[in-house]
């Protein structure tokens, strides 16, 4: 029904749904947009491209159905084969006022649904010249992780990407990268304890 969010996508009768042919394994932590993953075998037996890549989204929508035109469930990208989405990026936060609530609703549904979140937080340049970089993680953090179980988390990766680094031409310093993502770990080291930190991955960008 057009104008409306679907729960599912439906494969056409003698259509193989994207992303679920038998065999098709992603075995490495790539994200790319969501496009529809060929099953086509290299020459020699090798695996295809597809086979060695994991399909992510952009964006997804924390209700399963309904009149949401535009967006796009759960469900729907797990039916498509995504693997990872990302959630809290700087620009839907600021440009699609997402809140730190609505990024705690969409990481819990991509985790029911089986995907495995990228949950974005960082800082823009007035808040580290005010001093509060690391009390803004700490909230973004600890909001996104809201009711995700220990097991759950280790699906998660958390992204460190400051506000003010994205299109200026600049770029956080090895030792800035390093010190929030080390503190980023020990919140979750205090929440979950040390072996779901050391195994949960935590990147810059």
């Amino acid at each position: 029904r057009a104008g409306r969010m679907r729960e599912k996508i439906k494969a056409r009768p003698g259509v193989a749904a994207p992303g679920r042919a038998e065999g098709n394994k992603a075995h490495c932590r790539a994200a790319v947009d969501p496009v529809t993953q060929s099953t086509t075998t290299a020459p020699g037996g090798q695996r295809s491209i597809a086979e060695l890549l994991a399909v992510g989204a952009e964006n997804v929508y924390f209700e399963k159905s309904g009149a949401y035109t535009g967006e796009i469930s759960a469900d729907m990208l797990a039916d498509l084969g995504v693997r990872y989405v990302i959630v809290g990026h700087s620009e839907r936060r600021a440009l699609f006022g997402e809140t730190d609530e609505i990024v705690n609703k969409k990481v819990l549904a991509a985790l029911e649904a089986g995907l495995n979140p990228i949950i974005c937080v960082g800082e823009s340049l007035a808040q580290r010249e005010m001093g509060v970089t690391m009390e803004l993680i700490a909230l973004q953090v600890k909001s996104a992780l809201a009711g995700v179980s220990a097991e759950q988390m280790r699906r998660c990766v958390i992204a460190y990407e400051p506000i003010w680094a994205i299109g200026t031409g600049k770029t956080a310093t090895g030792e800035q990268a390093a010190e929030v993502c080390t503190y980023i770990r020990s919140l979750i080291r205090a929440q979950y304890g040390a072996r779901i930190a050391r195994s949960v991955t935590i990147q810059y960008g």
